[in-house]
C-alpha cells in the first residue's frame, strides 16, 4: 500500500490517469520512478524470483498536459516471454471465441496498419500485442512522435480510438533491461526477421502498407548491418 501513496505523490497530476501502471506496480517492490517525455518509467522486480517486469507507460493526453480519457495508456513491459506491448482501454471489452480483439494503429502521418489480433488480459480492459509484432512496432514508435490506435470488439463490432505522445521513448526504452535480448528491434537478427515477414506480408496482400512496411524494413537492415 505505501507504494500506492508514494507513486500518487511524485508523479505529476497530469500522468495520474495510468491505472495499469499504479495496478502493475501496487504490492511489487518498486525500485525507481521517472517522468521522462511523454513516458513514466516505473523499475519494478518480482517479489518472487526478483525478475525484471519493468514497465513504461504513455498516456491519453493533450501537448499542454490535459487528460484527455482518464485510465488510458499504451505500455512497454518486461515480462518471462520479454517486451510486450499493452493497450490499457480503461473499458471492458468480451473479445471474441479466442479471447482476442482487433487493433489497427497509425504512426505520425504513415500509412495505417491493418487489423490485427491482440490478446485480452484477464480485466478485459487490456489488450496484449502478439509477441511477434512487438519489435517491428517498437522500432517504428522510436521513429515517431504520435501514435493513434483503434480497437474493435469482434462480440458486438463497438470501437475505441486512442491516441499517444512518444516523446522521450528512445531515452525511456534504454531503462528496460529487456530491450537488450536478441528480439531488440536493432539488432540485425531482429532486423532480417523484421524485413522477411514484411516482403512476406507483401507477397500475401499487395496493400499500400505492406509495401511502405516492406520497403522501411529493407532499409533499416542494409543502412544498420552488413550484408
Amino acid at each position: 500500500m505505501k507504494h500506492i501513496f508514494l507513486l500518487l505523490l511524485i508523479l505529476p497530476v497530469c500522468l495520474l490517469h495510468h491505472r495499469l501502471v499504479v495496478a502493475q506496480s501496487q504490492d511489487q517492490p518498486i525500485q525507481d520512478i521517472q517522468n521522462i517525455g511523454d513516458f513514466i518509467y516505473i523499475d519494478i522486480q518480482d517479489e518472487f524470483d526478483d525478475s525484471d517486469i519493468s514497465l513504461l507507460s504513455t498516456g491519453d493526453v493533450d501537448r499542454e498536459g490535459l487528460i484527455w480519457n482518464y485510465g488510458e495508456g499504451l505500455i512497454w513491459r518486461c515480462s518471462s516471454s520479454g517486451l510486450r506491448v499493452i493497450l490499457s482501454m480503461n473499458t471492458p471489452m468480451r473479445g471474441d471465441s479466442n479471447n482476442d480483439v482487433l487493433v489497427r494503429y497509425r504512426f505520425d502521418d504513415k500509412v495505417a496498419s491493418e487489423f490485427e489480433y491482440w490478446d485480452l488480459g484477464r480485466s478485459k480492459q487490456d489488450a496484449f500485442m502478439k509477441p511477434e509484432s512487438v519489435a517491428s512496432f517498437t522500432r517504428e514508435a522510436l521513429d515517431s512522435g504520435k501514435i493513434i490506435l483503434e480497437a474493435l470488439d469482434p462480440s458486438d463490432y463497438n470501437s475505441f480510438r486512442f491516441r499517444f505522445w512518444l516523446s522521450g521513448f528512445s531515452e525511456a526504452l534504454e531503462l528496460l533491461s529487456c530491450s537488450d535480448s536478441e528480439e531488440n528491434p536493432t539488432s540485425c537478427d531482429s532486423l532480417k526477421r523484421n524485413m522477411d515477414s514484411a516482403f512476406q506480408a507483401y507477397q500475401e496482400k499487395k496493400n499500400n502498407y505492406n509495401r511502405e512496411r516492406m520497403q522501411d524494413t529493407a532499409k533499416e537492415y542494409h543502412t544498420n548491418c552488413k550484408l
